[in-house]
């Protein structure tokens, strides 16, 4: 098995083109914008949550650097799954006290979305499987992608992971401990001793294969 091709989106730069770490004071932090009208319709960018774009933009720049058109399989992992549009969907129904709801958050709101739209866009309609696992979706995903590639059942695999942060929902994890109450430098996030963590959105795809190439990683 051979990793041909990948992309991410985080709070820090893509360390393949650049060394340069970023330094937040602040425990929640945002993922980079991206370009993403060069790579996606801005018609279509209108109705997409963060998780989405970040996803849609891996897979395809992964994609392309594998030069790989259709892969065989899409593999997702995700924890948290579209929480930007679950928190919009909550909102409507107690803003609108349950009456005339519009669908489109609902709709967007579930797990396998960010999947689901890699595959509309890329016309791909091979198997296609996202993991919700918590912590270890992403590790769910390519065991499953690794398993198919060493039984030949696919030849070429999409594997990736995403979470997105939402400005409700995420700060929910201030009130059992699991995000630190004083805002600190992530750079500085082990020599703390205050109990809880820091946070991030972020998305990464990696195009594996059972061929190698002159563009293979690993």
């Amino acid at each position: 098995m051979y990793i041909n091709g990948l992309a991410s989106v985080s709070p820090q730069e893509d360390l393949f083109h650049s060394s340069e770490v970023k330094s937040y004071f602040q425990n929640i932090l945002p993922a980079l914008e991206e370009d993403y009208r060069q790579f996606i319709k801005p018609i279509l960018l209108r109705r997409m949550s963060k998780a989405v774009k970040m996803g849609l933009l891996c897979s395809k720049k992964a994609l392309s650097e594998a030069r790989l058109k259709f892969p065989d399989a899409i593999f997702v992992g995700t924890g948290q799954g579209c929480m930007q549009d679950t928190e919009k969907f909550l909102e409507q129904i107690i803003d609108k006290k349950e009456q005339l709801l519009s669908p489109t958050s609902f709709i967007q709101s579930t797990h396998n979305t960010v999947g689901g739209q890699i595959a509309l866009d890329l016309k791909c309609t091979g198997y296609n499987m996202t993991y919700t696992q918590d912590a270890v979706s992403f590790e769910s995903a390519l065991s499953d992608a690794l398993l198919q590639l060493e039984q030949a059942e696919i030849n070429s695999a999409l594997v990736g992971g995403v979470e997105e942060i939402a400005r409700t929902s995420t700060g929910f994890q201030y009130f059992d401990g699991q995000l630190k109450t004083k805002q600190i430098h992530n750079l500085r996030l082990l020599e703390e001793d205050s109990p809880g963590t820091i946070t991030s959105e972020s998305a990464a795809f990696f195009v594996l294969e059972n061929t190698r190439t002159p563009k293979t990683y690993a």
